[in-house]
C-alpha cells in the first residue's frame, strides 16, 4: 500500500490519518508495548467502541 511506503504511521497505535474507518488494536506506535498488553487491548477496545457509539449518535441527531 502506497500509504505506508515509508513505514506504518498511526496516531497512538489506534488510528491512521486518511483511513477514517480503520481502527487498529495495538498497532504501530502504540504505547502498549511499554506496559501490560492485555490492559491496553481492553482500553483500546473500549475507546474504539465509545468512539463508534459517539459517531453513530451524532449521525442520528443530524438526520
Amino acid at each position: 500500500m502506497e500509504k505506508w511506503a515509508d513505514g506504518p504511521r498511526s496516531d497512538f497505535g489506534m488510528m491512521t490519518a486518511g483511513l477514517p474507518n480503520l481502527f487498529t488494536i495495538n498497532g504501530p506506535g502504540s504505547p502498549s508495548v511499554l506496559s501490560n498488553m492485555i490492559t491496553f487491548i481492553e482500553q483500546h477496545v473500549d475507546w474504539i467502541a465509545n468512539c463508534l457509539a459517539y459517531l453513530r449518535a451524532s449521525v442520528s441527531r443530524s438526520r
